[in-house]
């Protein structure tokens, strides 16, 4: 199942900041990269980030913020906390 789950087209789809996702709202909005984890991590796994991860996090948004967004959002999605909790 998380194999499935890596590799699909579905998951991949909604993690692009494209077609007015989640993603491309967010990397289009006013927020800050620290709202944006959270918000991801808020619709995703139903809690906040922990301090190492909203840190991982947003060294990636720093270098990319569009890549950074959709690379989070694909890696929450494929997790396996979402797998096995949502």
């Amino acid at each position: 199942q998380a194999l499935l789950l890596m590799s699909s087209k579905i998951i991949g789809d909604r993690a692009l900041a494209e077609n007015g996702s989640r993603v491309q709202q967010l990397v289009e909005s006013d927020r800050t990269d620290a709202e944006v984890v959270e918000a991801l991590y808020l619709s995703s796994l139903a809690r906040w980030p922990s301090p190492e991860e909203k840190k991982v996090a947003l060294e990636a948004l720093e270098k990319d913020r569009e890549g950074g967004t959709a690379n989070l959002q694909w890696a929450l999605l494929t997790s396996s906390e979402f797998v096995l909790n949502h």
